[in-house]
């Protein structure tokens, strides 16, 4: 089990009340609530995936429908009992849930060949829909039961709604009769008792005779049940209880069936549940702008552009309550090899602790599968303990001082830990002595890498430092602080200790110079020269960076001028074509006009009754030529595709770089240049494959998704011939739906269609967009717009095509 402590200081709750705000849900809520980091790496990386599938459904097909998903697990224990009977609403809230439970199925159907996790939930909604009818036509919204509930409720109710009428009808003639207007004090009709009664005067005893059934608050109005009325009033009451037992039968009906079919229910809300705790988590992920990290066991660490979540929080926060834009500033975190304790130091409010708490929470989110505000490079280590002392955490009920509660907290840590531990300490060495802190502080730093564990520690400590740098297993880094506006840099340099800063901080909060400059005569030699020496690495660093910034600019600048290399070549492979085209139809057009020649001599031959020999000699005359100006036209092409060979043989492929193989009509990544023998490794959708350097094409990011000018189609094996008015491209990917739209449109040509629609959802709008693009570039397409509300509305495209 997690520590306790360090899910507290490390605020992990902060995280789940993130996660529970984006659930749907009342029960998504409360499990996200109760999340918690697994111990267990398979478990882990089974929901890191898990997470990442619901983030691809919800881009193409919008948030699955979990609103009004309640918890029907107490009302199915209730349902068990014997002689249970279910309330109207209770069993309401069973009818929408069961509801829920077909739309999500139908939600998934489109997904149930892609996400294979996500199929496990999905398949364990098992919809009811004898019962949902039942209960739907036995209820209304508000829980009433409905008159088409059972056939004998209804007759008793239209019998009562007769009864009532006819009871009215006599009330309403005594009401107006001359015979009773002196004692009538009001002309209404009410209930008293369930009873219908007609207001009267108190002297109404020698006019009407009938039963009090109650009075006015002031006594001077009677409420009277006329005798006439009293046998109909009767027959009512015995309705209205028949009614109330036909209605509790109706009840004990629908719970008896709820009995009968709960032990298929109950997976089937758990699995509801559970995927709403997937969607929050989703969410989250896509509000942090968040990735899947790599999960490894062997200690290693390597956070790349991290950033911590309640940062991120503040910002948002910023930008909607002032419209002011603030960034979180990432960092990077590396640990595990060769170094397995890092020690961090720089000037107090510098940022040391968020970068420590940075590591410590972003691991539990990754174990309790929530992907991580850093970058999708990022590697986190499965720790099945995670210890942390952070804070000033003095405990007054204990007596406890700062330093002494640490200590307790160390203790601890040291009893507990192990090899498979990661140990996040803040401030190792403060609180007391600093000699014998620091002395303590290298102790419990050696201790723990005795046992092999992971560490990270900030400290001020010039001796831990200096341990740190003579330690083969330890590595020192820095915080970047900005002197002078005394702000934080939030950038982490490893390699390099840092500086405490503590008397320029001083001075530059309004401590006196005077004041500063006596401090600094007071401070031993040996630290002047060490604060010194600090300095110096600290510029240097600062050079190296700078440096390293100008070849990352000269890289982007030389790979700008690749880029424009392979626009260019790829314009004059277009030009060559061209050349070529053009050449084939000169060839074409002069082998025509040699055998019209031919065939003009023939049946000149022929109109002057020549010879069959003559005529014969002619027609080999004819072969021949033709013969010839194919071989001609032959040979012009296989020289201007022996020039193109040649060209791309001559291209040095790059590693990483986007290429179009050209027989698979796929892109690909270049995974090794070309061998001796021209052929290039590329990394395609089905694997790595060696492909000659004649095959590929370069693809730049502006045209990423090329249309060719010429038509392309090749039927696939098993391809229907009829060409549907439609195209279904849910589910799909990006690249894939726009490759599998290219195709159909080739086809949607050569069949002479004019109007398609292309059906790609709602979603995210990622889809839409990247099939706009390639319909704005594709030559065959005339116009398109969004289709029309009753064909689909933002969710399909309806595309014309060239006549």
């Amino acid at each position: 089990m997690m520590d306790p402590h360090s899910l507290a200081v490390l605020e992990f709750e902060a995280v789940r009340e993130m996660l529970a705000s984006e659930a749907l849900s009342p029960p998504g809520k409360e499990l996200a609530h109760r999340l918690l980091p697994s111990t267990h790496l398979p478990e882990i990386r089974q929901s890191l995936e898990e997470t990442e599938e619901m983030r691809n459904m919800i881009a193409s097909a919008g948030e699955p429908p979990l609103a009004g998903l309640v918890d029907l697990r107490p009302l199915l224990d209730r349902s068990l009992l014997e002689g249970a009977i279910l309330s109207a609403s209770e069993l309401k809230e069973v009818g929408r849930v069961l509801s829920l439970a077909g739309q999500l199925r139908s939600y998934f159907r489109p997904f149930s060949s892609i996400f294979p996790l996500l199929k496990g939930y999905f398949s364990s909604i098992l919809p009811q829909p004898p019962l949902e009818e039942r209960i739907a036509r036995s209820l209304g919204d508000e829980g009433e039961i409905l008159d088409s509930a059972s056939a004998r409720l209804r007759k008793l109710r239209q019998d009562a709604l007769v009864l009532r009428e006819k009871i009215r009808e006599k009330l309403q003639g005594l009401l107006f009769s001359p015979a009773y207007q002196k004692v009538i004090a009001e002309p209404l009709i009410t209930l008293r008792n369930d009873r219908y009664v007609i207001p009267v005067k108190p002297n109404f005893k020698s006019a009407l005779k009938g039963f009090i059934q109650d009075q006015s608050a002031s006594g001077q109005t009677l409420f009277v049940e006329p005798l006439s009325s009293v046998d109909d009033n009767n027959r009512l009451k015995r309705l209205r209880l028949e009614e109330e037992e036909e209605i509790r039968r109706v009840l004990a009906d629908l719970t008896r069936e709820l009995k009968e079919k709960a032990h298929e229910i109950r997976p089937g809300v758990e699995a509801m549940i559970r995927l709403d705790l997937l969607f929050a988590k989703a969410a989250l992920a896509r509000r942090m702008k968040a990735k899947r990290p790599v999960m490894r066991e062997d200690g290693c660490v390597r956070l790349l552009q991290a950033r911590h979540p309640l940062l991120i929080k503040k910002a948002e926060c910023k930008r909607q309550g002032s419209g002011e834009k603030e960034e979180v500033v990432p960092i990077d975190i590396l640990l595990g090899d060769p170094y397995r304790i890092l020690v961090i130091t720089g000037p107090n409010m510098g940022g040391k602790t968020v970068a420590l708490k940075t590591l410590g929470l972003l691991t539990l989110m990754a174990m309790a599968g929530l992907h991580i505000p850093a970058s999708a490079d990022s590697e986190i280590s499965f720790f099945p303990q995670i210890f942390a002392d952070i804070g000033e955490e003095q405990d007054i009920e204990q007596s406890l001082s700062t330093f002494s509660s640490h200590i307790s907290q160390m203790a601890k840590i040291l009893r507990e830990a192990h090899d498979r531990s990661l140990v996040l300490l803040d401030e190792l060495g403060s609180g007391t002595d600093p000699q014998e802190g620091s002395a303590l502080g290298i102790a419990i730093l050696d201790e723990l890498y005795r046992r092999g564990g992971i560490a990270i520690a900030t400290t001020h400590q010039d001796a831990i430092k200096a341990h740190a740098y003579s330690h083969p297993g330890m590595k020192n880094a820095c915080v970047e602080f900005d002197l002078d506006t005394l702000k934080p840099l939030y950038r982490l340099n490893i390699g390099i200790p840092g500086r405490s800063y503590a008397l320029d901080i001083a001075q530059q909060l309004g401590i006196g110079p005077e004041i500063v400059a006596s401090a600094r005569r007071l401070l031993k030699s040996e630290i002047i020269a060490w604060d010194s020496m600090l300095r110096r690495i600290q510029e240097d660093q600062l050079a190296i960076e700078q440096n390293r910034a100008k070849v990352e600019e000269e890289a982007k600048r030389a790979s700008l001028l690749r880029e424009q290399y392979e626009r260019l070549l790829r314009e004059a492979n277009e030009l060559r074509k061209v050349i070529e085209q053009e050449g084939s139809r000169k060839i074409e057009s002069l082998l025509a006009q040699a055998r019209r020649q031919v065939e003009a001599v023939v049946r000149e031959l022929r109109a002057k009754d020549a010879s069959r020999e003559s005529i014969k000699e002619g027609q080999q005359v004819l072969a021949s030529l033709t013969q010839d100006l194919a071989r001609a036209r032959i040979e012009v092409l296989e020289g201007e595709r022996r020039k193109d060979t040649a060209a791309r043989q001559s291209i040095s492929w790059a590693q990483g770089q986007k290429v179009w193989v050209r027989g698979l009509r796929q892109k690909g990544l270049v995974m090794e240049d070309a061998d001796c023998q021209g052929m290039v490794e590329v990394q395609i959708k089905m694997g790595r494959l060696r492909v000659p350097s004649s095959e590929l094409e370069p693809v730049s990011a502006a045209n990423e998704f090329p249309c060719s000018p010429v038509l392309h189609y090749e039927k696939e094996p098993g391809e229907e011939n009829e060409i549907q008015a439609e195209l279904n491209l849910i589910g799909k990917r990006r690249e894939e739906a726009i490759f599998a739209a290219e195709r159909y449109l080739d086809q949607v040509a050569l069949a002479g269609m004019r109007q398609v629609r292309l059906i790609h959802g709602k979603g995210t709008g990622i889809l839409r967009k990247g099939i706009e693009e390639m319909l704005r570039k594709h030559p065959l397409v005339e116009d398109f717009q969004l289709a029309s509300f009753d064909q689909g509305g933002a969710g399909a495209t309806i595309v014309r095509m060239k006549p």
